[in-house]
């Protein structure tokens, strides 16, 4: 084997260096230095092409739980029975502690022709519209009642809510003072 003449003459060192290194698959680059130029209003930021996601899963609570309540039935104008009642607290499922409140404007059958009611817990309020819904009208009490409403709004985390209710039970009495029943029903969040 013979050597090209340069090489027989001597390479230098830095060429036996190069050629070593090339032929050992090895290869060697000088850093480079340079400047950029970043635009301040995007540090910590997703910059301007970003696109940002929010979640928007509503939240969804299941509740139910048995309440007592004290009431009255009256004759106004507007309804031919208007029963009311008002809970003592009661532990309402995903809701936790809970009172209700309502008001159900009955026709001369008997029928729910309107009324609302208010869930109150410690995390805010869930109200809404009483929409259909009957007592039955017994010999003796108690005169059982199923209602069914929906769900229209709320104060503090239920803010935004929405879903529906059912409130069954009986009347216990005939002037309406005693009633107790049921509370059941699904409130959507947003």
């Amino acid at each position: 084997m013979t050597l090209p003449e340069a090489t027989r003459a001597g390479p230098s060192r830095r060429n036996v260096l190069r050629t070593g290194a090339l032929g050992a698959g090895l290869v060697w680059a000088a850093p480079a230095i340079r400047s950029i130029d970043v635009d301040d209003r995007f540090i910590g930021s997703p910059g301007p092409n970003a696109t940002t996601t929010t979640d928007t899963t509503p939240t969804i609570l299941n509740f139910s739980g048995q309440f007592d309540a004290t009431g009255a039935a009256t004759n106004p104008p507007e309804c031919a029975v208007r029963q009311v009642a008002t809970s003592s607290s009661f532990a309402a499922g995903d809701l936790g502690n809970a009172t209700l409140e309502f008001d159900a404007c009955l026709n001369g059958v008997f029928n729910v022709t309107g009324g609302m009611f208010t869930i109150t817990t410690g995390a805010g309020t869930l109200t809404g519209t009483l929409d259909s819904g009957t007592v039955t009208l017994l010999a003796t009490p108690p005169l059982p009642y199923d209602f069914a409403g929906t769900i229209t709004g709320g104060t503090g985390d239920f803010t935004g809510a929405t879903g529906n209710v059912g409130i069954a039970g009986g009347i216990n009495d005939f002037p309406g003072t005693s009633v107790d029943g049921t509370l059941s029903g699904t409130a959507i969040l947003p």
